[in-house]
């Protein structure tokens, strides 16, 4: 055989007639025969991938595929393009799945803490007009507690650089005990409060007026007519000297910081509780959307198990055997039983046949051959356990369809 660099003219003239004439199959039978003259597995004549997808790990699952399940035809190559984009489709709805639902649960989580912040600023505006609601409601909320030892500590620092309080100091250090100024007379704590700011504001012993102008009292105040003098004089006896005074404020500053504390601890295990129930609860989408997303991933899993029941039944039949497609609900009964024959008893002096004269056919009815089943899968749960691609690179558990297998 002549090699390129030595072939004449007129042979590459006579090469190149002939390539003319060479102009393969002109039938619609024949160029569908050469269509799969270089067909391997046909997965990737339609894509499924998406924007923003990895196509490369596409083409990976499609050789995959390939190389597990080698179609020998352009029939079988249609199934497994089917089985790799199904899975695909369901892969791609999943991770919807998971993006919506890990939204939703941080939109749980961080829906209690924003609306805690904002609960507590409403109640902050109402403190002043109803303390004693307020401060029960603040004491259940970590951001509340945080709040008022804030307030205390402002009212320390206060006292220890002015050696005393303002009249609207006083008032917020009662609203802070849950306490109104009208209370002064009427509630024990209200009335220490009242003495000791009195001590601290004071060098003297304070008369009925300066008490008066100092505790800021409310215009109607609950007492009758004339009483007012008498308990502004007996509350200014009972005033604390100014060291006693300071050294009470200290004590009490000291006690609500230290049970605001214990309280914050409770209300932060209360949160973290009722965190994890919002998180739970946002695991579940009831939504439109997440319907849809539901019957979208049901939908193509039907699809891939059909694909691969199809093309295992193709394979079953050109192989001859019997095949049959079971649900996983059927049940199948058991054969009924086969009596025995009833033992022949022999007359007196009389022989049966020697033990070689009996045959295959006398040795008793035969056992039916019956079919060996093998259940396909149900249709899949809720929770998605029979996924076909429980991986990101990798198949899952292949589904198994029924055959029955002739036991003789």
């Amino acid at each position: 055989m002549e090699s390129p660099s030595t072939l004449s003219p007129a042979r590459i003239e006579a090469n190149r007639k002939n390539a003319l004439k060479s102009t393969g199959p002109k039938t619609a039978e024949g160029k569908s025969r050469s269509r799969l003259n270089g067909l391997i597995h046909g997965l990737r004549a339609r894509t499924v991938v998406l924007p923003g997808e990895d196509e490369q790990e596409y083409n990976r699952r499609c050789e995959d595929m390939a190389r597990q399940l080698r179609p020998a035809n352009a029939l079988e190559a249609t199934l497994v393009e089917t089985l790799v984009a199904s899975s695909w489709r369901l892969g791609r709805c999943r991770r919807a799945e998971k993006a919506a639902l890990t939204q939703q649960v941080l939109d749980a989580e961080e829906g209690l803490a924003v609306a805690r912040h904002a609960e507590v600023a409403g109640l902050i505006d109402r403190l002043a007009s109803d303390p004693v609601a307020v401060t029960q409601r603040l004491w259940r909320l970590a951001e509340g507690c945080a709040w008022m030892a804030a307030r205390w500590r402002q009212l320390g620092e206060a006292l220890e650089d002015w050696g005393c309080w303002e009249p609207s100091q006083f008032h917020e250090a009662l609203s802070l005990l849950g306490r109104r100024p009208g209370q002064v007379f009427a509630d024990s704590l209200a009335r220490d409060v009242a003495s000791a700011y009195l001590g601290v504001a004071y060098d003297h012993r304070p008369g009925a007026e300066e008490i008066r102008n100092s505790l800021a009292l409310p215009p109607s105040m609950p007492i009758a007519y004339g009483e007012l003098p008498r308990q502004l004089a007996r509350l200014a006896e009972d005033v604390f000297e100014p060291s006693e005074a300071m050294a009470y404020l200290r004590e009490l500053i000291e006690q609500e910081l230290a049970v605001l504390a214990e309280l914050q601890k409770e209300s932060e295990t209360r949160h973290e509780r009722d965190r994890l129930l919002a998180r739970d609860r946002a695991m579940f989408d009831g939504s439109v959307a997440g319907e849809a997303r539901s019957r979208y991933e049901m939908m193509h899993l039907r699809a891939f198990r059909g694909a691969l029941r199809d093309l295992l039944m193709i394979r079953k039949a050109e192989g001859g055997g019997e095949f049959e497609v079971v649900e996983a609900e059927e049940v199948v009964s058991a054969p009924e039983p086969v009596e025995a024959p009833p033992p022949q008893v022999e007359a007196p002096g009389e022989a049966g046949p020697p033990a070689e004269a009996i045959g295959p056919e006398s040795k008793g009815p035969a056992t039916p051959s019956r079919p060996c089943t093998i259940e396909a899968p149900s249709e899949p749960k809720p929770d998605g356990c029979c996924s076909p691609w429980d991986g990101a690179n990798g198949m899952g558990s292949t589904p198994i369809l029924a055959e029955s297998v002739p036991i003789r």
